[in-house]
């Protein structure tokens, strides 16, 4: 699902009662300290099985492998509101290896995960997309990294969580999430302009 990526979003969600306040700094896109150490507990973890391994476990492991269709993975577990009560954090954050401009949200749910649905993965990484839109300029320039156009919103999961939620028996059901997605995409343009 790709979507134009809104330029200044302040004052939309301004018009929220309680947004997040957008990060400033430490986004901490790789997490150096902590990263060898949590690798090596996903693999050992992966050897129990798939539906052994964390969200974060699967952060790791998938940032640690570089799928390059979600273009070049730059950080997992990315935070991006200020306070750390309730932390927006994106879970694998890549940008475009091509000559298109972008920025992929990877959404990863774990395998056995029972209470959030597929479209509550989409509205998680609506969110993100969002608050990314907000803390943008901070992101850019700690990361060092050129702007982008576009957002690419990505749900990922293993088999199990899919399967769990029926998803293949309800084809219409990708076409209602990308139509939410166009939606506000839409919307977000418009009010961005």
């Amino acid at each position: 699902m790709e979507r134009q990526a809104p330029s200044d979003l302040d004052t939309q969600l301004a018009k929220n009662k309680n947004p997040s306040k957008a990060r400033e700094k430490n986004f901490c896109p790789e997490r150096k300290s902590d990263r060898a150490k949590l690798l090596n507990e996903a693999k050992a973890k992966l050897t129990e099985g798939i539906n052994s391994l964390s969200e974060n476990h699967l952060s790791i492991l998938l940032y640690d492998k570089q799928i390059s269709q979600w273009g070049n993975l730059i950080g997992y577990e990315i935070p991006l509101a200020a306070e750390s009560e309730g932390q927006l954090k994106i879970d694998l954050l890549g940008k475009g290896i091509t000559t298109e401009r972008y920025v992929s949200i990877v959404e990863l749910k774990q395998a056995d995960n029972k209470n959030d649905s597929p479209l509550m993965a989409l509205t998680e990484a609506i969110c993100y997309g969002l608050q990314l839109g907000r803390c943008r300029k901070k992101l850019l320039a700690e990361l060092k990294v050129e702007d982008f156009k576009i957002i690419r919103l990505i749900l990922a999961a293993p088999s199990e969580y899919w399967s769990h939620w029926e998803f293949k028996k309800h084809p219409d059901c990708s076409k209602k999430m990308n139509a939410i997605v166009e939606s506000v995409s839409e919307i977000l343009t418009r009010t961005s302009n």
